[in-house]
């Protein structure tokens, strides 16, 4: 219960959406505050981002959890 006050809401930017739906969902209007950013401006050797990578699959296996959550979210509430 957080009342009159402001309810500022931190979690990793990767599902923050998904968690902001889920208060929204309660009734309540956070105030998103992301955290553990996974994409990177600045590379130093920019042929990095064209190698084959472990990274990179997390990225993309993070990407898929999160759309098939959002999509279960909406499906059951």
């Amino acid at each position: 219960m957080v009342g009159s006050r402001n309810l500022v809401l931190v979690t990793s930017a990767a599902h923050m959406e998904r968690a902001v739906y889920e208060f929204q969902s309660a009734g309540l209007n956070p105030i998103p505050a992301p955290t553990n950013f996974m994409a990177q401006k600045e590379i130093k050797q920019p042929w990095i981002k064209y190698s084959p990578r472990a990274q990179y699959l997390e990225q993309f296996e993070r990407y898929w959890h999160e759309r098939l959550g959002q999509a279960w979210q909406r499906f059951v509430i």
